[in-house]
Order: C-alpha cells, then sequence, then structure tokens
C-alpha cells in the first residue's frame, strides 16, 4: 500500500465527509421558492443550506417516491412538473411530519447533500477507516482504487494476489479477487467482492443482491458485533463468490449481448462523462459499445433499427457476447480514455457491471437460431 496516498486520501475525507444532523420532517421545512436553487434549501441555526441534486433525489427515496412513480409521473405531466412534484412532496413530508431524518451537510461546500431515514446506520470517518485497515491487515489486502464523491460517500477497493484463479477451457483469462469498502450517506456501510480481470485490469464489483459481503444493518450494539464477525469470515466469501463468478463467465460467453442491453450501457458510460462536448467521447463509445456496427448489420438486411420498439431491440443480437459487453463496461471503468469519468463515477460504473453480470436473465438468452 502506497502510504502516502492512503493518508493523503484520509485527509481529503476527514475534510469533506458530511456532517449529520438528527431532525423531523416538520422540522425540516424546505422551502422550495428560491429561483436560485431549484432543489430547495432549508433553514439551520438561522443558517440557510441549499439542497444538492443528490439531497433532493434521496429526499425522494426518503419519502418513499420510487423511480418507477417518478417515470409514471413524468410520463403523465411531463417533464416541466416540477410544481406538481412540490406539492405532492409537501403532502408526503406532512403525512409523515414526526419522521426522523438525517440530514448530510457538506462542511466544503455548505450544501446540504444527503436526507436519510434516520435509522440509516451511520459511521463515523475513525470507524471507517479502522474498519478498512483491520480488513486490509487482517487479509493481507493492497489498496486500489479509493474515492470519495460530492455527497460523501466513500469507496476504498483492495486486492490479494493469493485470492487469484483461472478459468478451465478459455484462453487468456485470469483474476484477482479482493473486496471493497463502502460508507456514506447513502451508500451502505458494506464489504463486497471485487475482482480484476487481469488480462486488461479490468475491475468489478460483486451486486448487493448477491448478499455474499458483510452489511451493518442497524447502529445497534448487537448489529455492529455481527458485522464486526463476518468481516472475519472474507476469505471464505471471496472462495463462493469465485465460483458464482466463474459458472456466470462461462455462461456469458454463449449469450450474445441484444443491441438493447449495448444501447442502455453505453448510455450509463456517457452519463458519467464530464465533458460531453469532447470530440474524442463518440469515438471511444463507439469503440467499445459500437451501435453503429450493429446498425448496419441490421440495415444491410433490410431492418432498421431506429424505427423499431425497446422490446424489438431487446431481441435484436448485437455484434458482442454479453462477456465481451461486460468487459467494454470495465475497461472504461478501469482507464482513462479521455472521457473526464471521476474515480467515484469509475467505481460506480464498476457496482453496474456487476449488476449486469449477475442479472437474473440476459435479453437473448432463450432465443433459438
Amino acid at each position: 500500500m502506497d502510504g502516502i496516498k492512503y493518508d493523503n486520501f484520509k485527509k481529503e475525507v476527514k475534510e469533506n465527509y458530511p456532517i449529520r444532523k438528527n431532525l423531523t420532517l416538520s422540522e425540516l421545512n424546505i422551502n422550495f421558492e428560491d429561483v436560485e436553487n431549484r432543489n430547495g434549501n432549508i433553514t439551520l441555526e438561522g443558517v440557510q443550506l441549499k439542497l444538492s441534486s443528490g439531497a433532493f433525489k434521496s429526499l425522494l427515496k426518503t419519502l418513499k417516491i420510487t423511480d418507477g412513480f417518478m417515470g409514471k409521473f413524468t410520463d403523465i405531466f411531463g417533464m416541466n412538473s416540477r410544481n406538481k412534484l412540490v406539492e405532492i412532496i409537501k403532502t408526503k413530508m406532512a403525512m409523515s411530519k414526526d419522521m426522523q431524518v438525517s440530514v448530510y451537510i457538506s462542511p466544503s461546500t455548505r450544501r446540504v447533500v444527503a436526507v436519510t431515514d434516520a435509522n440509516k446506520p451511520y459511521v463515523s470517518t475513525d470507524f471507517y477507516f479502522n474498519m478498512v485497515e483491520n480488513v486490509i491487515n487482517d487479509h493481507q489486502l493492497e489498496v486500489g482504487n479509493m474515492s470519495i464523491s460530492s455527497d460523501g460517500n466513500v469507496q476504498i477497493s483492495t486486492i490479494k494476489n493469493s485470492w487469484g484463479f483461472d478459468i478451465s477451457g478459455l484462453k487468456d483469462e485470469a483474476f484477482h479477487t479482493g473486496v471493497i469498502v463502502t460508507a456514506g450517506p447513502t451508500d451502505d456501510i458494506a464489504i463486497d467482492p471485487y475482482i480484476l480481470r487481469l488480462i486488461c485490469a479490468n475491475g468489478m464489483v460483486g451486486p448487493r443482491r448477491l448478499e455474499m459481503g458483510p452489511r451493518l444493518m442497524s447502529n445497534g450494539l448487537d448489529d455492529i458485533n455481527q458485522f464486526m464477525k463476518d468481516i472475519k469470515g472474507l476469505s471464505e466469501t471471496n472462495k463462493k463468490f469465485q465460483g458464482l463468478f466463474t459458472d456466470q463467465v462461462r455462461k456469458m460467453h454463449n449469450i450474445s449481448a441484444s443491441y438493447e442491453e449495448m444501447l442502455k450501457i453505453r448510455e450509463v458510460v456517457a452519463n458519467s462523462v464530464t465533458d460531453k462536448n469532447d470530440s474524442r467521447v463518440e469515438a471511444v463509445l463507439d469503440r467499445y459499445f459500437p451501435i453503429g456496427e450493429v446498425k448496419t448489420m441490421y440495415k444491410d438486411k433490410g431492418i432498421i433499427l431506429d424505427d423499431l420498439t425497446h422490446r424489438h431491440w431487446r431481441n435484436a443480437k448485437s455484434t458482442m457476447s454479453t462477456w465481451e459487453l461486460l468487459n467494454s463496461l470495465t475497461d472504461v471503468a478501469s482507464h482513462d480514455y479521455g472521457l473526464g469519468i471521476g474515480e467515484y463515477a469509475k467505481n460506480d460504473l464498476r457496482k453496474h457491471a456487476g449488476l449486469y453480470m449477475f442479472n437474473k436473465q440476459f435479453d437473448c438468452e432463450f432465443i433459438l437460431q
């Protein structure tokens, strides 16, 4: 581990980790009338604080205003239906006025970066780094990527060379496993499997739904003790993950990625780009997610994909296997190709890769030849 780099990161986190304050929804009293900040603002101890876009999204989640609801809401009222949405938020807050919430404030920007249920587990920076260092020392891990988001979520990925493995029958494939340790206002306090494809140094995070990594369920003493106990079993957890991973790689080699899957993953990457006007962006996206090639392939067969629906796209095989598409995603999530994707956004793409890899079903999985 690069001690200086790690110490500098620890200092950065401690200076930027959000401050938490608990209060009820009735005390929150958000003002949505500020024309300079569409996300609203609150006043705490006489100081007016603006809500970030992330805080607004976390408030919706806390009020159980789901993505599915928002999709239907937008379909009905359109993208500019802010006043209607504010009415719904105010109604939800009034109905749950005694609910305890945690407000997280960035010490550097003096903005509210998250509003969550007060029951969501919370740890200090000292607890987080003690946890990271105990995991590293107990299992002789090497630190890889370290990042903190603008919302104060922290991630450190690690690798252990002796937790490596090959997949018999596949050429030029070798992997090392480790863990990624996360914490923050909207992130889980968790230790999830992390895997590195050595052939091109691509990283990926095993998804939460595998329920393999330890997670802190509450700040109660029993849950903390169970969490610390589970950390001791990380070696066995990674062995189980290696088995699941191996089976999935073999499966994905034989399944074509759909045009819809390619398009969606390309959009996820494009949305992580900071300078969308950079001329290199489209070139890199076309190299790793060649939707133009797929359109041309179908055009030669007399089919215009742009004239079809998403249901058609889910049944249209692309020029890549699901394994190749996954590795395109992990490649741009692990290297700098001039896209301007920050470290925290790259870690989010690695998480997205894990979610895609362990889909319950791929679009073209059961299409007959």
